[in-house]
């Protein structure tokens, strides 16, 4: 279909690689900016348990997830903390993400299948708390 719609020729397997390499540098952007675990969590919502049809009853408890995102992390190459590590970004060849030094103004490079390019970001949203 990606073939049809922008005529790129690429494969399934190039595509999965580029939505890895998304995350992982979503990942290594949010730990530069000092987003950790801690702002990883569900909605109090989902821990509440469901009702009607054979469902009734059920909940995922707060640890169940805890314990879901731990093995995720260990999954993708992910640290304790949801930070990529230093081997899964080199794997993507995203090896610079993790070094990008906070509130640069100079624009941060990446790698990208040998090809180097700058990468576009755009100035911080303030921060909230809720």
């Amino acid at each position: 279909m990606v073939r049809e719609v922008t005529g790129w020729n690429v494969s399934l397997w190039e595509l999965l690689k580029v939505g890895e390499r998304r995350l992982n540098l979503l990942q290594a952007f949010n730990a530069r900016e000092g987003v950790g675990a801690e702002a990883d969590t569900v909605p109090p919502s989902l821990l509440i348990p469901l009702e009607g049809g054979e469902s009734d009853g059920v909940a995922v408890t707060a640890e169940e997830v805890e314990k879901a995102k731990s093995i995720y992390c260990r999954m993708v190459g992910w640290d304790e903390d949801d930070r990529p590590r230093r081997g899964k970004l080199e794997e993507l060849a995203l090896g610079d993400a993790s070094c990008l030094p906070p509130n640069s103004s100079a624009p941060p490079r990446i790698s990208m299948g040998g090809v180097t390019k700058k990468l576009r970001i755009w100035p911080a949203q303030p921060r909230f708390t809720v």
